[in-house]
Protein backbone atom coordinates (compact mmCIF):
# COMPACT_ATOMS: atom_id res chain seq x y z
CA UNK A 1 0.00 0.00 0.00
CA UNK A 2 2.70 2.22 0.62
CA UNK A 3 3.70 1.63 -2.91
CA UNK A 4 0.25 2.48 -3.98
CA UNK A 5 0.30 5.53 -1.85
CA UNK A 6 3.52 6.52 -3.26
CA UNK A 7 2.26 6.03 -6.78
CA UNK A 8 -0.89 7.93 -5.90
CA UNK A 9 1.27 10.62 -4.35
CA UNK A 10 3.48 10.64 -7.44
CA UNK A 11 0.42 10.79 -9.60
CA UNK A 12 -0.99 13.55 -7.45
CA UNK A 13 2.29 15.42 -7.62
CA UNK A 14 2.49 14.79 -11.31
CA UNK A 15 -1.08 15.96 -11.74
CA UNK A 16 -0.47 18.97 -9.55
CA UNK A 17 2.62 19.76 -11.64
CA UNK A 18 0.67 19.24 -14.83
CA UNK A 19 -2.17 21.28 -13.40
CA UNK A 20 0.24 24.05 -12.44
CA UNK A 21 1.81 23.82 -15.88
CA UNK A 22 -1.71 23.94 -17.47
CA UNK A 23 -2.53 26.96 -15.32
CA UNK A 24 0.73 28.56 -16.29
CA UNK A 25 0.15 27.83 -19.99
CA UNK A 26 -3.43 29.08 -19.65
CA UNK A 27 -2.13 32.27 -18.02
CA UNK A 28 0.51 32.64 -20.76
CA UNK A 29 -2.11 31.94 -23.41
CA UNK A 30 -4.47 34.47 -21.78
CA UNK A 31 -1.66 37.05 -21.64
CA UNK A 32 -0.72 36.30 -25.27
CA UNK A 33 -4.39 36.47 -26.36
CA UNK A 34 -4.88 39.72 -24.46
CA UNK A 35 -1.71 41.11 -26.05
CA UNK A 36 -2.87 39.98 -29.51
CA UNK A 37 -6.30 41.48 -28.88
CA UNK A 38 -4.70 44.68 -27.61
CA UNK A 39 -2.38 44.79 -30.66
CA UNK A 40 -5.31 44.06 -32.95
CA UNK A 41 -7.41 46.79 -31.31
CA UNK A 42 -4.52 49.22 -31.54
CA UNK A 43 -3.96 48.27 -35.19
CA UNK A 44 -7.68 48.71 -35.92
CA UNK A 45 -7.67 52.02 -34.06
CA UNK A 46 -4.66 53.18 -36.09
CA UNK A 47 -6.29 51.94 -39.31
CA UNK A 48 -9.52 53.68 -38.32
CA UNK A 49 -7.61 56.86 -37.54
CA UNK A 50 -5.86 56.64 -40.92
CA UNK A 51 -9.19 56.03 -42.64
CA UNK A 52 -10.83 58.92 -40.75
CA UNK A 53 -7.89 61.16 -41.64
CA UNK A 54 -8.00 60.03 -45.27
CA UNK A 55 -11.77 60.52 -45.37
CA UNK A 56 -11.42 63.98 -43.83
CA UNK A 57 -8.73 64.88 -46.39
CA UNK A 58 -10.94 63.66 -49.23
CA UNK A 59 -13.94 65.52 -47.79
CA UNK A 60 -11.86 68.70 -47.47
CA UNK A 61 -10.70 68.27 -51.06
CA UNK A 62 -14.26 67.63 -52.24
CA UNK A 63 -15.53 70.62 -50.23
CA UNK A 64 -12.77 72.77 -51.70
CA UNK A 65 -13.56 71.63 -55.26
CA UNK A 66 -17.27 72.12 -54.59
CA UNK A 67 -16.62 75.61 -53.18
CA UNK A 68 -14.48 76.44 -56.25
CA UNK A 69 -17.21 75.18 -58.58
CA UNK A 70 -19.82 77.11 -56.61
CA UNK A 71 -17.74 80.29 -56.86
CA UNK A 72 -17.27 79.72 -60.59
CA UNK A 73 -20.99 79.11 -60.99
CA UNK A 74 -21.81 82.24 -58.96
CA UNK A 75 -19.40 84.22 -61.16
CA UNK A 76 -21.08 82.85 -64.30
CA UNK A 77 -24.53 83.67 -62.91
CA UNK A 78 -23.39 87.17 -61.98
CA UNK A 79 -21.83 87.65 -65.42
CA UNK A 80 -25.04 86.40 -67.03
CA UNK A 81 -27.10 88.77 -64.87
CA UNK A 82 -24.84 91.68 -65.85
CA UNK A 83 -25.11 90.76 -69.53
CA UNK A 84 -28.87 90.35 -69.17
CA UNK A 85 -29.14 93.76 -67.48
CA UNK A 86 -26.95 95.36 -70.15
CA UNK A 87 -29.00 93.79 -72.92
CA UNK A 88 -32.21 94.89 -71.19
CA UNK A 89 -30.84 98.43 -70.79
CA UNK A 90 -29.71 98.43 -74.41
CA UNK A 91 -33.16 97.28 -75.58
CA UNK A 92 -34.79 99.84 -73.31
CA UNK A 93 -32.51 102.62 -74.61
CA UNK A 94 -33.13 101.57 -78.20
CA UNK A 95 -36.88 101.45 -77.56
CA UNK A 96 -36.70 104.90 -75.94
CA UNK A 97 -34.77 106.27 -78.92
CA UNK A 98 -37.31 104.72 -81.29
CA UNK A 99 -40.15 106.19 -79.23
CA UNK A 100 -38.50 109.62 -79.26
CA UNK A 101 -37.87 109.40 -83.01
CA UNK A 102 -41.44 108.27 -83.64
CA UNK A 103 -42.76 111.01 -81.36
CA UNK A 104 -40.76 113.62 -83.29
CA UNK A 105 -42.05 112.25 -86.59
CA UNK A 106 -45.64 112.23 -85.30
CA UNK A 107 -45.21 115.80 -84.04
CA UNK A 108 -43.74 116.82 -87.40
CA UNK A 109 -46.61 115.17 -89.30
CA UNK A 110 -49.15 116.76 -86.93
CA UNK A 111 -47.54 120.17 -87.43
CA UNK A 112 -47.49 119.69 -91.21
CA UNK A 113 -51.13 118.59 -91.17
CA UNK A 114 -52.02 121.55 -88.96
CA UNK A 115 -50.23 123.93 -91.33
CA UNK A 116 -51.92 122.37 -94.34
CA UNK A 117 -55.27 122.56 -92.55
CA UNK A 118 -54.65 126.23 -91.73
CA UNK A 119 -53.66 126.83 -95.34
CA UNK A 120 -56.82 125.07 -96.53
CA UNK A 121 -58.88 127.13 -94.09
CA UNK A 122 -57.24 130.30 -95.39
CA UNK A 123 -57.83 129.26 -98.98
CA UNK A 124 -61.40 128.25 -98.14
CA UNK A 125 -61.92 131.60 -96.39
CA UNK A 126 -60.31 133.43 -99.34
CA UNK A 127 -62.58 131.50 -101.70
CA UNK A 128 -65.65 132.48 -99.70
CA UNK A 129 -64.35 136.03 -99.44
CA UNK A 130 -63.83 136.09 -103.21
CA UNK A 131 -67.36 134.76 -103.75
CA UNK A 132 -68.67 137.29 -101.22
CA UNK A 133 -66.71 140.09 -102.92
CA UNK A 134 -67.97 138.93 -106.33
CA UNK A 135 -71.56 138.87 -105.05
CA UNK A 136 -71.01 142.31 -103.51
CA UNK A 137 -69.57 143.55 -106.81
CA UNK A 138 -72.47 142.03 -108.71
CA UNK A 139 -74.84 143.62 -106.25
CA UNK A 140 -73.16 146.98 -106.75
CA UNK A 141 -73.19 146.48 -110.52
CA UNK A 142 -76.86 145.57 -110.32
CA UNK A 143 -77.53 148.64 -108.19
CA UNK A 144 -75.64 150.85 -110.62
CA UNK A 145 -77.33 149.24 -113.60
CA UNK A 146 -80.64 149.62 -111.86
CA UNK A 147 -79.97 153.29 -111.24
CA UNK A 148 -78.78 153.72 -114.79
CA UNK A 149 -81.80 151.88 -116.09
CA UNK A 150 -84.01 153.95 -113.81
CA UNK A 151 -82.34 157.14 -114.99
CA UNK A 152 -82.66 156.06 -118.61
CA UNK A 153 -86.23 155.06 -118.00
CA UNK A 154 -86.91 158.38 -116.33
CA UNK A 155 -85.24 160.13 -119.27
CA UNK A 156 -87.24 158.08 -121.69
CA UNK A 157 -90.42 158.80 -119.74
CA UNK A 158 -89.51 162.42 -119.63
CA UNK A 159 -88.76 162.42 -123.30
CA UNK A 160 -92.03 160.63 -124.04
CA UNK A 161 -93.91 163.12 -121.84
CA UNK A 162 -92.32 165.95 -123.58
CA UNK A 163 -93.29 164.47 -126.92
CA UNK A 164 -96.78 163.72 -125.69
CA UNK A 165 -97.09 167.20 -124.40
CA UNK A 166 -95.92 168.54 -127.67
CA UNK A 167 -98.66 166.90 -129.56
Amino acid sequence: MSDLRRQVKLLEDKMAGELDEGKEQTAKLRTWTEQQLKNSLQSHAEDNQELVSLLQDKMLGAESRLADRLLALEARVEKFDIQQNQAERSRHDQLKRSEDKLSRRITLVENNLHQELQLLKQQYHKGFQSVHDAIESLSQICDIKSRLDKEKLEKDISHIRSKVLKY
